[in-house]
């Protein structure tokens, strides 16, 4: 039995099909590079778009977990349609735009609340926002190590950065080799703990 379709949930589809279209459409005339995207965000969106993979089958083939694909994909969706937003002319689809540029601005806002609440010594530790961000889920801790610092309440890696070095010891399941991993983590990147 077929549903029937409320006049939204018609209008998003509707939205969703002249996104793929225009992203489509973007492939195709090789304008994606006018968007400044990186290669990386360019690629997993014509994996996406143009060659129809799905989200599972995008994170099998760069070997990283399904939540960053979708984080990586709705950046590029935000890039693309926020330097397209001011060329837009007022109609009902760009409601619908704007609604999901609204969504894609708060979520791109709780980022970046979360990485100004880092000192400005730590900031420059970085080499990217995306490190600070790349939550301890993809990253090959052992099951132990993750689960001492998701009880500790370390969900990021730049979560883990404002942790003691001294205070993981503590921590209950992080012996003397599983913090040897944490540390060679986190030198292996780049990066630095507080003392």
């Amino acid at each position: 039995m077929k549903s029937i379709k409320t006049e939204s949930e018609a209008g998003e589809d509707t939205g969703l099909e002249d996104a793929k279209k225009f992203l489509l459409w973007l492939f195709e005339n090789n304008a994606i590079e006018t968007f400044h995207l990186s290669p990386r965000k360019q690629d997993i969106l014509k994996l996406r778009w143009k060659h129809h993979f799905s989200v599972k089958q995008i994170a099998r083939k760069f070997g990283i977990h399904e939540k960053r694909i979708q984080q990586l994909l709705n950046g590029a969706i935000f890039s693309v349609a926020y330097r397209l937003r001011d060329k837009l002319s007022a109609s009902a689809d760009v409601d619908a735009l704007k609604a999901k540029i609204k969504k894609l601005e708060n979520e791109n806002a709780a980022y970046k609340e979360r990485f100004a609440l880092l000192s400005n010594a730590d900031k420059k530790n970085f080499r990217s926002l995306d490190k600070v961000l790349m939550s301890i889920e993809d990253i090959n801790f052992p099951v132990v190590v993750y689960n001492s610092l998701y009880k500790a309440g370390i969900r990021t890696v730049g979560d883990l950065l404002q942790f003691k070095k001294s205070s993981l010891l503590f921590l209950e399941g992080i012996s003397v080799k599983n913090y040897e991993i944490i540390l060679e983590f986190v030198s292996k990147n780049g990066l630095k703990m507080k003392a």
